[in-house]
């Protein structure tokens, strides 16, 4: 699982380094800090979802700006600005394409009817560049680059292999 700061779309492997070296600088100066799971909800509404998901709360504000920070600096390498506002969120489910709306809304019954879940917190103290691919209708992520969030100032160090 993760949780998207920022969705560039299909990009060149040559801006990478560039990349990696931008979310670097950006990272460095911002402190970690703390999230915690919220409730769950669902893209575009609970009654029929197509896109199941959790939010989350606590440093919703310092989220909000990293993600903000990134996408400004990351900009020239999109292929198109993104339009929709920020909604942070991690993803945990999908419903299949071909999904009648009566099986999205039997969903929605579902998880409305859910419990709240325990809260469960964590310390954001890193970023990821990742790249995903499809294969035979799976989706898979590959790290490609990461920055720590407090290192403080200083110039870009290349990831290590162990990503």
């Amino acid at each position: 699982m993760h949780l998207t700061l920022c969705f560039l779309g299909e990009t060149d492997s040559t801006a990478v380094p560039h990349l990696a070296a931008l979310l670097h600088d950006l990272c460095a100066p911002e402190q970690p800090f703390e999230l915690q799971l919220g409730p769950v909800g669902a893209f575009p509404h609970l009654a029929a979802p197509r896109v199941v998901w959790v939010g989350l709360e606590d440093a919703i504000d310092a989220l909000t700006r990293l993600a903000g920070l990134i996408s400004s600096a990351v900009a020239p390498f999109r292929a198109a600005p993104e339009s929709r506002p920020f909604h942070p969120h991690i993803t945990i489910g999908r419903t299949r394409g071909r999904a009648t709306y009566a099986e999205r809304q039997r969903v929605g019954r579902v998880l409305h009817g859910m419990p709240a879940a325990p809260p469960v917190a964590w310390t954001v103290d890193r970023v990821v560049l990742f790249e995903s691919q499809m294969a035979e209708g799976l989706r898979s992520y590959q790290g490609l680059a990461r920055a720590k969030l407090g290192e403080g100032k200083g110039g870009y160090h290349p990831p290590s292999s162990s990503i």
